[in-house]
């Protein structure tokens, strides 16, 4: 597998060669982890920690939350929320109606050229949630992220 695919649970082969120090998981500038409606709950039911993860408030069904994890690049061996391992890329929803991977965290060092698979997976995990948590069209819809602009493709 060469190091700009995807891995799996979003792990991107360039993150740990890229020198940026997992970033993505400073929370220093005021952003936030959302998880989808329904995602905390089913990670807890499962069994998975969760306590990396202080909850700040809800959001439209789900929540939002700043992780506080020691080891960041595993989080602490918690539960890592969709959202953190779609990162640096959140689904917006296009005019068909579709699900896309259209904006891009934009303190991550990678080039959307080099992301080409992991934007693939990006799609394919948020339709995957989209057939089992009803409404979670018009949550992505109305979900606004800090430090993210729109992908041009």
């Amino acid at each position: 597998m060469s190091t700009t695919e995807a891995r799996p649970e979003g792990m991107i082969g360039l993150c740990p060669h890229n020198n940026c120090g997992f970033i993505c998981c400073d929370f220093a500038v005021g952003n936030y982890i959302v998880l989808h409606p329904g995602e905390l709950e089913q990670a807890q039911q499962q069994g998975h920690s969760t306590d990396h993860l202080e909850i700040a408030e809800g959001h439209l069904g789900g929540y939002k939350a700043v992780c506080v994890a020691k080891d960041t690049s595993t989080c602490d061996n918690g539960y890592k929320p969709l959202d953190c391992a779609c990162y640096p890329f959140f689904p917006t929803i296009n005019k068909a109606g579709e699900i896309e991977a259209g904006i891009k965290g934009s303190k991550c060092p990678l080039q959307v050229a080099h992301l080409t698979q992991h934007r693939n997976w990006v799609v394919s995990a948020w339709n995957q949630v989209a057939q089992r948590v009803d409404g979670i069209v018009e949550w992505i819809r109305h979900t606004r992220l800090v430090g993210y602009e729109r992908v041009k493709d």
